[in-house]
């Protein structure tokens, strides 16, 4: 999972390229195959000289975060999807829109500094990356690996941002197991 995090976070064109190529290992061999053949990914990138920066030294925190934050929800999801099963498909049309709102095709800082509706003005990429705790995971990746978009190459990741949102997926964690752990003892009646 943590390579394709990586590969994930690309600027859009890794998405293009690993996408169908994911996909297409999947099918051929299997998840556990695919996993390991693009595990071999960033031994690649640094066989060709497209060497890391001291800024991926972010990278690992990044992931926690986002291992956590991803276990909590699919703790969350998972416990409410046996008592309720319309959850899978109204998770269907929130994933989708989740996707476009979590920046892989783009970057945060495309939005501008600042934007006023309705008389209040916000700066719309700190917005969305307090709304979804993903976006700034992702921005995250893409900072520390390719950079901003002003900036020519890797960056520090801005600490701030990275406890927000650690703080979240530490509580949608908790709160995702405490669901799991209240829950669990009536699964086998509604299974």
């Amino acid at each position: 999972p943590s390579a394709m995090s990586l590969l994930y976070a690309a600027l859009g064109f890794g998405v293009l390229i690993f996408s169908p190529l994911s996909q297409w290992l999947i099918d051929a061999g299997g998840w556990r195959h695919a996993y390991q053949r693009l595990g071999l990914v960033p031994l690649i990138i640094l066989i060709f000289g497209i060497g890391l920066t001291v800024h991926a030294l972010w990278v690992p925190l990044i992931l926690l975060t986002q291992i956590i934050f991803t276990l909590g929800l699919g703790l969350l999801l998972g416990s409410l999807t046996v008592f309720y099963r319309d959850v899978l498909m109204i998770l269907e049309v929130v994933m989708l829109a989740w996707f476009f709102l979590t920046s892989f095709f783009y970057s945060l800082e495309t939005f501008g500094q600042s934007s006023t509706i309705l008389g209040f003005t916000f700066v719309p990429a700190q917005l969305l990356r307090w709304i979804n705790p993903m976006a700034s995971i992702i921005d995250g990746y893409r900072t520390v690996l390719w950079g901003t978009y002003t900036s020519n190459g890797p960056v520090a990741m801005y600490p701030p941002y990275l406890l927000r949102t650690f703080v979240t997926s530490v509580i949608v964690f908790v709160i995702g197991y405490g669901v799991f752990n209240r829950l669990n003892p009536l699964f086998g009646e509604k299974l």
